[in-house]
């Protein structure tokens, strides 16, 4: 699943980068999609802690999705520290 995302990300951020800095307007290149955002981040972040599901199977399932998300990036990243002697 990461990769894929990984994938996906690599064709998508650059055409995002160059839409926002060939983006006119007079608020700004940026400002416009940061309005735009505000209104899908605010359903997703809702969803984010209210599933859609019912019942005690799925919502098991859905909590063990959750957690184990968190877990990944909350991880100890030991590759990425310096030991300086």
């Amino acid at each position: 699943m990461v990769g894929l995302a990984v994938v996906v990300d690599a064709f998508t951020d650059p055409l995002a980068g160059s839409l926002s800095d060939n983006f006119e307007s007079r608020y700004g290149r940026r400002h416009p999609f940061m309005y735009a955002s505000i209104l899908p981040l605010a359903v997703s972040f809702y969803f984010l802690f209210h599933p859609l599901v019912s019942g005690d199977t799925a919502l098991f399932i859905w909590l063990i999705i959750r957690f184990s998300q968190h877990w990944y990036d909350m991880r100890p990243k030991v590759h990425m520290e310096i030991k300086v002697p």
